[in-house]
């Protein structure tokens, strides 16, 4: 992840991210806090954060696991890569 950031060819945190978590299983308790960090961290915060989800257990599990970060959450790639490229506020 730190070598592909260092790839991006804009500004410290403008960049946007899509996470597709939608094959992903629950997670154990160790992995969902490192994935926090991972979001959390201002260094390397993007922009917007946008999840694509499926209804697995999983779903509740990053939704708690990004709630510091604002993040959006949606059901289709397309409904995400929209939200990640406009103006739009965090949908409701």
């Amino acid at each position: 992840m730190a070598a592909a950031q260092r790839e991006l060819r804009c500004a410290p945190n403008q960049h946007v991210t899509l996470v597709d978590i939608r094959a992903i299983d629950i997670q154990a308790q160790d992995s969902v806090d490192a994935f926090q960090r991972v979001v959390g961290d201002p260094a390397t915060a993007s922009r917007r954060l946008a999840f694509v989800v499926g209804l697995s257990l999983a779903r509740g599990q990053i939704r708690r696991a990004a709630e510091i970060r604002g993040a959006a959450f949606f059901a289709t790639p397309a409904e995400a890569e929209t939200w990640l490229l406009s103006d739009a506020p965090l949908p409701a």
